[in-house]
């Protein structure tokens, strides 16, 4: 008589996940100290790097909008190295737990792999498009905020990735740091669009747009 298990089905890989999940909820205590001392700390990156970044940054004269936005699209393959670890690491767990058919029902053991890809994929769509219309909108002075974007970004989604991995309770500081970046950009750019960047800061572009 042989003594194989059956192969699992797809509603007990749900279940099992579904029990691993209940049995590591994480505090909410725990929680919220977690993102308020990730917020703090990602406040006080962003505050020093606007009070010493000609320290840290010098970018070249980017006087049309094309030139920015040409600067710009040369700083994504930085942004895009966290989404290529991502699709590694679905690739390398597919291969360890030999869950190569995705319609067998396994997916349970690669679910982990999965949350971060897809999350991954959704944070470096924003930042990508709020990197680039930000770009559409500064003056070329302000350019320097791109290469921090880009930074705080890749950063943080690596975190984030290790972070998830060991637990999800340790991913907060990854998020705060490269989703952060990304509202801020956006609120930059939806308030150069709206026009009330320019009440509280006169001297700032409207957004040049020639070419």
């Amino acid at each position: 008589m042989s003594s194989a298990k059956p192969p699992m089905t797809r509603m007990q890989g749900r279940k099992m996940a579904g029990g691993r999940s209940q049995s590591d909820e994480i505090p909410n205590k725990f929680a919220m100290i977690n993102v308020t001392v990730s917020m703090l700390i990602f406040v006080a990156m962003t505050f020093a790097f606007f009070k010493f970044h000609k320290l840290i940054v010098q970018t070249p004269k980017l006087i049309s909008v094309t030139d920015r936005l040409v600067y710009t699209l040369q700083m994504q393959p930085f942004t895009m190295i966290p989404m290529y670890f991502c699709v590694l690491n679905v690739i390398m767990n597919r291969l360890q737990t030999s869950v190569l058919n995705p319609l067998s029902g396994h997916e349970a053991y690669i679910e982990k792999s999965v949350r971060i890809l897809t999350n991954t994929f959704e944070q470096t769509f924003m930042n990508v498009i709020c990197q680039l219309s930000l770009a559409v909108y500064i003056h070329s002075e302000y350019m320097y905020f791109i290469p921090y974007m880009v930074f705080c970004f890749v950063a943080g989604r690596i975190l984030f990735i290790v972070g998830y991995t060991i637990h999800p309770k340790y991913r907060t500081f990854g998020f705060v740091l490269s989703h952060g970046i990304t509202s801020l950009a956006f609120m930059f750019t939806l308030g150069y669009a709206t026009g009330i960047t320019r009440l509280f800061h006169s001297s700032s572009s409207p957004g040049k747009t020639e070419l």
